[in-house]
């Protein structure tokens, strides 16, 4: 019999039930945390039922494990979330990006690479196809 045990690695940290956690790549609040950790981003999730969190969180950490050394990730405050499908990314300077779903993460990156050349306050990858801006 051969056991490997992996240990989880925090990508972001929530506040759930006034409590600071890590966040792992899978979405999973592992562990209570004494303080907000540097380095990480914080993840903002406001979804009640228990099922529909999980599903936000994983979400969310996809989306965080997808920007992970992206140039936008030095610029990132936030992370926030009302649903798996409405992730929003909260940068410096009052920008915000619409991300949406975590599915198309690559498309949406090189998207959303090329609109913060753009001057603006709103930027939405959700249809990376059809992008937007907004002053």
């Amino acid at each position: 019999i051969r056991i490997k045990v992996t240990e989880r690695v925090a990508v972001a940290y929530v506040k759930l039930g006034g409590e600071i956690r890590a966040l792992d790549q899978y979405g999973i609040a592992y562990r209570a945390l004494d303080a907000a950790p540097k380095g990480l981003p914080e993840v903002r999730v406001e979804v009640a039922d228990p099922r529909r969190r999980q599903q936000t969180l994983t979400a969310v950490a996809s989306v965080v494990k997808a920007i992970k050394g992206a140039p936008l990730r030095a610029d990132l405050q936030f992370i926030s979330a009302s649903s798996k499908d409405s992730v929003v990314l909260d940068l410096t300077r009052g920008r915000t990006v619409t991300w949406g779903s975590a599915g198309n993460a690559k498309r949406k990156l090189a998207v959303l690479s090329s609109l913060l050349q753009i001057s603006a306050k709103q930027y939405d990858v959700s249809a990376p196809d059809q992008p937007t801006t907004r002053k």
